[in-house]
């Protein structure tokens, strides 16, 4: 795992280097942070505040004959990343469902997970797999 600032500089890294430097960055805003280990992989779990609900993810359906359209329109589209293209083109996707974050309570707090990957996009698990680590 590289120090939070190697990643930096470097512009990326793996799971556990993207997690180590998420989680020293939200500990410096006062939110505890835990690591989530399982076999060959490392989440970031967040800890809620007293009454904070879970964050909800949302499952979307693409419509593909839109997306086409702007992609002609716009050349420049297929550099973007798939949560920059999911901003700037909401129209574009049909919402499925809506899922409630898994929370695990560990020491009397409440945490929620994130899955972070090398592509600069995240999303929140609707289900905690591994061993909660709280970093304090």
């Amino acid at each position: 795992m590289k120090h939070p600032l190697e990643t930096l500089v470097e512009g990326g890294g793996d799971c556990e280097d993207l997690t180590a430097l998420a989680s020293s960055l939200l500990r410096k805003t006062g939110r505890r942070v835990a690591l989530i280990t399982e076999p060959e992989h490392v989440t970031l779990a967040i800890g809620l505040y007293d009454n904070e609900d879970p964050p909800k993810t949302t499952w979307v359906e693409p419509d593909l004959e839109k997306m086409l359209e702007i992609q002609k329109q716009n050349p420049e589209v297929g550099k973007m990343t798939n949560c920059e293209f999911r901003k700037r083109y909401p129209e574009c996707f049909k919402i499925i469902r809506d899922d409630e974050a898994a929370t695990k309570t560990i020491n009397n707090q409440k945490y929620f997970a994130v899955e972070l990957t090398a592509k600069d996009e995240w999303h929140i698990k609707t289900k905690i797999d591994g061993k909660i680590h709280p970093l304090y």
